[in-house]
């Protein structure tokens, strides 16, 4: 009904009548919009606007987006956004991890989800380890690799594994935690 209604204002208008400011509203509307109606007057508005035009959307907006149209650079920008923006303000969405997940079942930001994961910042490589998660299994290379990894933090007594954030659950969790949690998937 709501988007019935919402498309409906958007064909009334005039040919040539100022779109509605693509920045305004809630962060992941517009998203969302171009997501699930990616032929329609926004979407084409929406993309035409450039990547330019694009960096005053909030992060959510960008990552939908960009992930919807393939844009992988821009999209892993945006997910790092989010994931920076949530930890400053010590809080998740459910949109904001729904729009993290959609983004790492796609092949293309295996990546970054790979760079991430062997970072020395606590919060990108907990992050990765739970967008990782999120497939449906951990490929024989990434068990090969947390294995590895996992043994080396346990016995590495001099430095202890970095906390991060989990953009699932909005905390601050232990990297050995996340890892741990994906063990019993990794064949």
């Amino acid at each position: 009904i709501v988007a019935d209604q919402f498309f409906g204002v958007m064909a009334g208008l005039p040919k040539g009548h100022h779109q509605p400011d693509l920045e305004s509203g809630s962060p992941g509307v517009l998203g969302h919009l171009v997501r699930s109606w990616p032929l329609s007057t926004l979407a084409n508005d929406a993309r035409e606007s450039g990547p330019e035009g694009r960096k005053r959307w909030s992060a959510l907006d960008r990552l939908i987006c960009a992930t919807a149209w393939g844009c992988w650079d821009e999209a892993s920008t945006a997910a790092r956004e989010v994931i920076a923006y949530r930890y400053r303000h010590s809080y998740v969405n459910h949109e904001d991890t729904e729009a993290l997940r959609i983004w790492a079942h796609s092949d293309e930001s295996l990546h970054v989800l790979d760079k991430w994961r062997d970072s020395s910042d606590g919060d990108e490589a907990t992050a990765a380890l739970m967008l990782l998660g999120v497939r449906s299994s951990v490929s024989p290379e990434d068990a090969n690799w947390l294995r590895s990894a996992f043994d080396r933090a346990v016995a590495d007594t001099t430095q202890a594994p970095s906390d991060g954030f989990d953009p699932a659950t909005g905390r601050v969790v232990p990297w050995l935690q996340k890892a741990y949690e994906l063990l019993p998937r990794s064949g």
